[in-house]
């Protein structure tokens, strides 16, 4: 979905894809040259030389730490940071030194202190990322169910192609907040529906509370929670309730 985005809303064929994977190791050739065009036209030069596919987030920074870490080398953090970014460096045998973070972002006087040693790598996000005073998931992320009425009329202004949200969910152990998510992203469809923009489906993300690749089971996105020894389901109150939404046919 992402790469018909940025390839002007052209769907990339089997035959863009010779072999398994790729053209190469760094990724399919196309859509890197495509990457390389959109980053450039917003204002940052970039070659598709220059980039890296990666399968997300977690092994591009599992990357990174792999080329530019050394065991003991420092790592600079921001304080709160993204979960998994702790547990790449960690691997690669960094000592993390986090920088704390206000309203205004990094503490400009703790970052010169922590560059002062010279590390071997700064790990730090944008403001969106790291909401410090927002309320946040149990994954590190923003509660901010708006944010996928924004992407839907982004991406429908991007490609005008019809809009399929095939993952949208939280983790969290509170299915209050679960549910309240479901209603206010929902809401948000029902208005980009209003707005003639063309929702072909919404996907909660997930049924069960199922296995994260830098989390493992520890968070729980799931409508319905699985005890791990007997894998008896459960139905949570958010299950019930999503239920009922779709039998009415709320969006």
């Amino acid at each position: 979905e992402r790469a018909a985005i940025l390839s002007g809303g052209q769907p990339i064929r089997a035959a863009d894809l010779p072999g398994t994977v790729a053209d190469s190791p760094w990724g399919l050739d196309r859509l890197r040259a495509q990457l390389a065009d959109h980053v450039t036209r917003i204002g940052l030069p970039t070659a598709p030389d220059q980039l890296v596919v990666t399968s997300g987030a977690q092994q591009g920074i599992s990357v990174a730490a792999g080329c530019w870490v050394r065991p003991g080398d420092t790592v600079v953090i921001d304080d709160p940071t993204y979960p998994g970014a702790i547990a790449a460096f960690e691997a690669a045998g960094a000592r993390l030194l986090p920088v704390p973070v206000d309203r205004n972002g990094l503490v400009v006087e703790a970052l010169a202190e922590a560059l002062a040693e010279r590390p071997a790598l700064a790990y730090v996000q944008s403001g969106p990322h790291s909401p410090t005073g927002a309320e946040l998931t149990a994954s590190g992320y923003e509660f901010y169910p708006e944010a996928l009425a924004a992407t839907i009329r982004w991406a429908h202004a991007t490609i005008g192609k019809p809009i399929y949200v095939t993952e949208s969910g939280i983790a969290t152990d509170d299915d209050r907040r679960r549910i309240a998510y479901i209603d206010r992203a929902l809401d948000g469809v029902r208005q980009c529906l209003d707005e003639g923009i063309p929702v072909h489906s919404y996907l909660y993300w997930s049924l069960l509370d199922n296995f994260e690749w830098t989390s493992g089971y520890g968070v729980h996105f799931g409508l319905v929670a699985v005890d791990r020894s007997t894998f008896r389901r459960t139905l949570k109150p958010s299950a019930l309730h999503f239920g009922a939404l779709a039998r009415a046919n709320r969006i």
